[in-house]
């Protein structure tokens, strides 16, 4: 998945998607892209087969898929029936990231799409996304203007950030579908960890201008910090960005629910 200078760059682990490459054991990491032109792009093995769901044990279960065409269903049906058709080409990273409510024994993974519009959910046919499972989460408080990481049920640290109008409402429930370097020219601090929240298209021209961009991403004023911002989405420091990706590892798929 080559890019062009100037370009986003997609970061961490992508779901490799030849089916032999999908067996049992433990998982494998990519090593993240250098050069600033390609993904890394890794083998990742199924988790085991059982129902998880979003109020379950606490994990979460990730579908992913690149370079592909993904149908989606309204409801579980007929293979040659489906509703729409998602393209990994279309997102800003050329991932397509889901994140899993149910997984079902007949083989239909229900879903939350990458969006827009924040929340839309439908149903895959498991065959066709390589699942990962993880234990991270993520709390914004409009009110206190904080971010809360928590990680396998303990809180691994609470920052304050900036709430802007681009921000989901409370009450809502995302995820993340991507992590990007802002690109070179954007107002979004170019070359910070951003983190592309589904319900966002999050596309080259809006991080240059500044506009509709739905994600976690480098302050635009650093005196904004714990306040409400008149621009972007969810502001934080540059450096609790770098501390995300380079230290906690986030993963894709995780959850971020937005609080009053």
């Amino acid at each position: 998945m080559k890019r062009t200078a100037g370009v986003f760059l997609a970061l961490g682990v992508v779901a490799a998607l030849t089916a032999g490459g999908c067996s049992g054991g433990d998982d494998t990491t990519a090593e993240d892209a250098s050069d600033g032109t390609e993904a890394s792009v890794t083998t990742i093995s199924l988790p085991e087969s059982r129902p998880v769901t979003i109020e379950g044990d606490g994990s979460f279960l990730v579908g992913q898929s690149i370079d592909a065409e993904i149908h989606v269903w309204d409801e579980p049906g007929d293979p040659d029936e489906y509703t729409r058709t998602l393209k990994a080409v279309d997102e800003t990273s050329g991932i397509l990231t889901f994140l899993v409510d149910e997984r079902r024994s007949d083989g239909w993974l229900k879903v939350r799409l990458p969006g827009p519009p924040v929340g839309d959910e439908g149903y895959v046919v498991e065959g066709d996304v390589v699942l990962t499972r993880h234990r991270y989460a993520i709390e914004v408080s409009r009110s206190t203007h904080t971010l809360k990481v928590i990680a396998n049920g303990v809180d691994a640290f609470d920052e304050q950030v900036a709430i802007g109008p681009d921000a989901p409402a409370a009450g809502t429930t995302t995820y993340v579908k991507e992590v990007l370097l802002a690109p070179q020219g954007s107002v979004y601090d170019a070359q910070a960890y951003t983190y592309g929240l589904a319900g966002g298209t999050n596309s080259r021209q809006q991080f240059a201008d500044g506009s509709g961009v739905v994600a976690i991403h480098a302050v635009l004023d650093p005196a904004t910090l714990g306040h409400d911002a008149p621009a972007g989405a969810i502001g934080m420091d540059r450096t609790v960005l770098e501390r995300l990706y380079e230290n906690i590892k986030l993963p894709l798929g995780t959850p971020v629910t937005i609080t009053d």
